[in-house]
């Protein structure tokens, strides 16, 4: 493709339309991108631009690119989850361009990267005086069920023969004690039945690294993505380049000197036997995936170790036994620790100014970390953030 046509691609779709051609040839056949994690955050900032940027060239530098990372031990609900203070308004957002995305796909498309639409069942428990009271201020509806809705399809109240057949009955001891409530006699267990896309990691993550590979310039001879197995300290480390994309997930705590990044522990369960819907009570999240069903049950803010605690298997298996007794019948394939890169405030997706090797000082550093417990969730949508942020600043500087 000469670089005439190239020019008018993009003015026709409304990228750089005020740029040079000489800033054109400067940003899209000379840029170079280093993106630092190689989790699901940051490959799909990767593809995302080099879909955009189709003359780029892309390192992705990471101490994970063979031992694997965070993202592996994701659950892939694409759902909202309300985290407090590690929340900011974006999220929502983010999650539902990431849902739009899994919708827009081919069965095809969709089934070559792990993606299927999965009815879940939502335990809550309302508490009976808190029911009444809210009665006399009228209709009141729980956080926990709009965020069913805010991300679900057909959303609604299980049926009384739906919990039956599940298992539910009144005076559960084991849920009792899994929606952390040992108030049994107040405690009015609800369920609701929704869709939500699942993103299995297994599946999706070596998609992305496979696509990511395939990616040559026009030639078909020379790569457009290498990676790059190491351990970075600092951004000074990294090959002079055009544009920093940091996805270095809990490791932006020393990397970026940000103390609100914290880590999230969760512990997890691979077994064997096969459930026909995801569940979801408090922390226990129940998935099957194309080749084992997921478990977690552990929520632990601020730890970093990633030993395996001898009582947590019981535990988490108990009370996941208690939210889906089919569960009973499975083996344990594997247990496993991971750390979610937690972060007071919510997930920093922004842009930055950084001196970096060979650089001028101007160096601009695209920020996209800190997504907690729903890095899989945000993906799409954070890289798409991402790249719109990448695809501005260049038409900004191009006018310097």
């Amino acid at each position: 493709m000469k670089l005439n046509s190239v020019f008018e691609l993009y003015k026709v779709e409304g990228r750089h339309s005020d740029l040079s051609l000489s800033n054109v040839h400067k940003v899209l056949l000379n840029m170079k991108v280093e993106v630092v994690g190689a989790g699901i955050n940051g490959l799909s900032a990767a593809y995302c631009l080099a879909e955009r940027f189709p003359f780029c060239d892309i390192t992705i530098t990471s101490a994970d690119n063979e031992t694997g990372n965070c993202s592996e031990h994701g659950f892939g609900l694409v759902i909202t989850r309300k985290l407090g203070i590690m929340d900011h308004d974006d999220v929502t957002k983010f999650v539902q361009k990431t849902r739009d995305y899994c919708h827009d796909l081919s069965p095809e498309e969709a089934r070559e990267r792990g993606i299927e639409l999965m009815e879940i069942l939502s335990l809550i428990n309302f508490h009976e005086n808190n029911t009444r009271k809210a009665h006399k201020r009228g209709p009141v509806t729980p956080v926990e069920v709009t965020n069913l809705i805010g991300s679900g399809i057909d959303v609604r109240r299980a049926t009384e023969r739906e919990m039956q057949e599940a298992g539910y009955v009144e005076k559960n001891r084991g849920l009792a004690e899994v929606l952390e409530d040992n108030n049994i006699s107040n405690v009015s267990l609800q369920g609701y039945i929704s869709h939500h896309y699942v993103i299995d990691p297994t599946v999706y993550l070596p998609w992305l690294r496979r696509r990511l590979d395939e990616l040559t310039k026009s030639n078909g001879r020379i790569k457009r993505v290498n990676f790059v197995n190491r351990k970075l300290v600092h951004f000074s480390d990294l090959q002079p380049c055009d544009l920093i994309i940091n996805c270095s997930g809990v490791g932006a705590r020393e990397l970026c000197d940000d103390p609100y990044v914290l880590p999230m522990r969760g512990q997890y369960f691979s077994l064997t036997c096969p459930v026909k819907r995801c569940f979801c009570a408090n922390h226990i999240v129940i998935v099957p995936r194309r080749n084992d069903t997921a478990v977690a049950g552990v929520y632990q803010v601020g730890r970093w170790d990633c030993q395996t605690e001898p009582e947590d298997p019981t535990n988490i298996l108990r009370q996941a036994e208690a939210v889906s007794p089919a569960l009973k019948a499975g083996e344990i394939r594997k247990v496993d620790v991971g750390i979610a890169p937690g972060r007071i405030g919510g997930p920093r997706v922004e842009v930055e100014f950084i001196n970096a090797k060979g650089g001028n000082g101007k160096t601009p550093i695209i920020h996209n970390y800190g997504h907690g417990p729903r890095g899989i969730a945000q993906h799409w949508g954070c890289a798409q953030k991402v790249t719109e942020l990448a695809a501005e600043y260049f038409k900004l500087s191009s006018n310097l």
